[in-house]
């Protein structure tokens, strides 16, 4: 169990080190973390802004005084309620015009009752709203990015204490999902609350970072290709996405840079670039859900529809 699985609680270790947390179970042999309640993090930086700094914009309430339902029952049926709508007839039913950039996870909130991108109870329990867009064949061409990595950082951290594991362990996400239909248009096809399972998260996930951290740490291979029109491309020897089923590393910047023994190559500048252990920079890169592992996670959202 992680604190993903959780609203306000979560499990923190006890003890000074990793090692004098490990305490015997009451059943087998193999010794466990010892825990004690605590208040989430997202939740008290909550109370924090809210209560202390007081310098935080309102927050909207989702769930109203007179609905007694469970709040994530609340969420959905106010999402279900619109499913089979176009993104077109979204905007013209919650009055959205000249669809802003991130339209819709505007719609979302506005389907939740939320006037700002302030919900209350979102920020609460570390909840994020991620749209997925699928196409007719029930596939999606699109993988999830999440922050961007430090890479120098990143090698010297021990997978349990990693950003990665800490952010996988915590978050909570809300996976809202658009198909495709026959005219080509997205239309809303459900929702789902979601959090990476910790058992997967401690096997697959640490084998796969362990993947990364590893090639980092022995270092990364370029390849300068010149192309026929004369422009410069530069390959690495990273993991491909095609060797890993959770996540996989590439670019988190919109323009590459790189500097190679001294040489710079690329269309971006300084803040498009991470720094290597050996000095060398290359684009900045983050971890990204592959889009197979996301088709999995909501296949059953998408079924649910074509059944009916």
């Amino acid at each position: 169990m992680s604190e993903g699985d959780t609203n306000y609680l979560g499990a923190c270790t006890k003890g000074s080190t990793a090692k004098k947390s490990l305490r015997k179970q009451y059943y087998g042999k193999i010794p466990a973390k010892r825990r004690a309640f605590s208040l989430k993090q997202s939740y008290m930086s909550y109370v924090l802004n809210t209560y202390i700094v007081g310098n935080i914009s309102t927050y909207d309430s989702i769930v109203k005084e007179d609905e007694a339902e469970h709040f994530e029952d609340v969420v959905l049926k106010k999402i279900y309620e619109n499913t089979g709508l176009t993104i077109e007839e979204l905007c013209k039913k919650y009055n959205i015009e000249n669809k802003p950039k991130h339209v819709n996870s505007i719609l979302i909130y506005r389907m939740l009752g939320v006037k700002s991108e302030n919900a209350e109870e979102f920020e609460k329990a570390n909840i994020e709203i991620k749209t997925i867009r699928v196409e007719k064949n029930n596939r999606t061409k699109e993988s999830m990015s999440f922050p961007a990595i430090k890479i120098k950082k990143f090698v010297n951290e021990n997978f349990e204490n990693s950003e990665i594991y800490n952010f996988f362990s915590e978050k909570k996400f809300l996976f809202v999902v658009f198909k495709k239909n026959e005219t080509d248009e997205y239309q809303l096809t459900g929702a789902k609350f979601w959090n990476m399972p910790i058992d997967e998260l401690e096997t697959v996930g640490m084998m796969e970072w362990n993947l990364y951290r590893n090639k980092f740490k022995k270092g990364v291979n370029f390849k300068i290709e010149k192309q026929k029109d004369g422009k410069i491309i530069v390959r690495n020897d990273l993991p491909k996405k095609s060797e890993t089923k959770i996540f996989h590393l590439r670019p988190h910047a919109r323009k590459s840079k790189y500097v190679i023994n001294g040489r710079e190559y690329g269309n971006g500048n300084c803040k498009d670039a991470d720094e290597l252990p050996n000095g060398d920079k290359m684009t900045k890169q983050s971890f990204w859900l592959n889009n197979s592992y996301i088709i999995k996670i909501i296949e059953n959202t998408i079924k649910k529809v074509e059944e009916k």
